[in-house]
């Protein structure tokens, strides 16, 4: 399943660079998801960065390092991020009020 996913988000990426005639190599994909989801998103974050590069994919594990500002760190990323990823499952409707990066 994660390598469809995989597939897929990058199926989707090529395709609006087609469109747009833009084959940036600075792409930053920013990729939000509920902290319990790491088993799921963790994957799909190292499949894009072997891709795209590690510095053009946004995941928290290696974009936020400790002692940096979270929220600064984040905001960061989406002023920079020209794909916008939002993985829901099961977890984000039964874990309300949890964070999400």
């Amino acid at each position: 399943m994660i390598q469809q996913v995989v597939e897929m988000l990058q199926m989707f990426i090529e395709a609006e660079q087609k469109i747009n005639s833009n084959y940036e190599e600075d792409i930053m994909i920013f990729l939000s998801h509920n902290y319990k989801d790491k088993d799921i998103v963790g994957p799909i974050a190292v499949a894009l960065a072997n891709k795209y590069g590690k510095y053009n994919v946004f995941y928290d594990s290696w974009s936020i390092k400790p002692g940096d500002g979270i929220i600064n760190e984040m905001n960061n990323g989406l002023e920079k991020c020209k794909y916008f990823f939002f993985f829901i499952t099961y977890l984000f409707f039964t874990n309300r009020g949890e964070r999400c990066t």
